[in-house]
């Protein structure tokens, strides 16, 4: 299995510090966390409040 939330967990402050915006998606793995009802709501908000760049 390859540990993908330990290193973004890890690199949360140099990716906001450059600009990224990190959710981290509590109790679940990737399957879970790829789910339509988990990501539509993410992906709805981060297009309707793009980061200013």
């Amino acid at each position: 299995m390859v540990d993908i939330v330990g290193p973004l967990i890890a690199n949360q402050t140099a990716l906001t510090t450059a600009g990224w915006r990190v959710e981290i998606i509590p109790a679940a793995d990737h399957m879970a966390a790829m789910q339509a009802a988990v990501v539509l709501p993410l992906l709805t908000d981060w297009l309707q409040h793009p980061q200013p760049e």
